[in-house]
């Protein structure tokens, strides 16, 4: 994975989630995640805004940010298989099935995209 892809990846815009498991291979499918407005110290205030504020009736973060070596597009729902000669060198299924579920929240909550100001107490400290 390049740097930007890997940056992406850290700052919730795009998450792999596993589909099945060989021997030495694992097939993961693509998904863009969608931009939050929240942060992590949002106020919420009704259930029907944070369907809203999290992004779930926008569109996704990064149609057509990321390209193949051949130009094609990477697109929602495109699969891809990670393959090792040494099964022991695989990425943990359980994993990558923990890291799928964790980005989701993060991009939801916004946390992706959050500051350090987001973290900082509202006292001063003595």
């Amino acid at each position: 994975m390049n740097h930007q892809l890997r940056f992406w990846l850290e700052s919730a815009k795009f998450a792999l989630k596993p589909l099945r498991q060989t021997n030495n291979e694992i097939v993961v499918q693509w998904h863009w995640l969608r931009k939050s407005t929240l942060t992590p110290r949002a106020n919420i205030a009704q259930a029907q805004d944070i369907l809203v504020d999290a992004g779930v009736a926008g569109q996704n973060w990064g149609e057509n940010l990321a390209y193949r070596p051949s130009g094609v597009p990477i697109k929602t729902g495109q699969t891809f298989v990670i393959r090792a000669e040494d099964p022991d060198t695989l990425p943990s299924f359980e994993l990558l099935e923990l890291q799928w579920n964790l980005l989701r929240v993060a991009a939801i909550c916004g946390a992706g995209e959050a500051t350090d100001e987001d973290y900082e107490s509202d006292y001063e400290s003595d």
